[in-house]
């Protein structure tokens, strides 16, 4: 893979659909009504595989020698990389801000 972007633009496009899904999520909590288990296992599919993905890219940056600092500090797709992992990052916490979801954001929560 020596070129991550089109992965990285799916990754992007998976994490808004899952943030749109976590946002209806807390709505339907905050009307004080119990979130659906179909919508939740969904979200947390979602993140799973997001999970997955940035692993394995950020090991195939790795073994490419693509995640190298240029001269001005980190490189286009090490932006992106941190960018993306940042937002997955919120989305785990909004999932666990709830009893339910709690449980669920521990097992997503990624490595520093």
């Amino acid at each position: 893979m020596s070129n991550p972007s089109p992965t990285l633009a799916s990754l992007s496009r998976r994490l808004t659909s899952t943030s749109q899904l976590l946002l209806e999520r807390q709505r339907i909590i905050s009307l004080q009504i119990a979130p659906s288990a179909s919508s939740t296992n969904t979200i947390v599919r979602n993140l799973s595989a997001i999970k997955r993905d940035l692993h394995q890219i950020q090991n195939e940056l790795g073994s490419n020698g693509l995640a190298g600092k240029g001269k001005k500090g980190e490189s286009e797709v090490e932006k992106q990389m941190r960018e993306i992992g940042d937002s997955y990052d919120r989305l785990v916490e909004m999932l666990g801000e709830d009893e339910s979801g709690k449980v669920k954001a521990k097992a997503l929560t990624r490595e520093q």
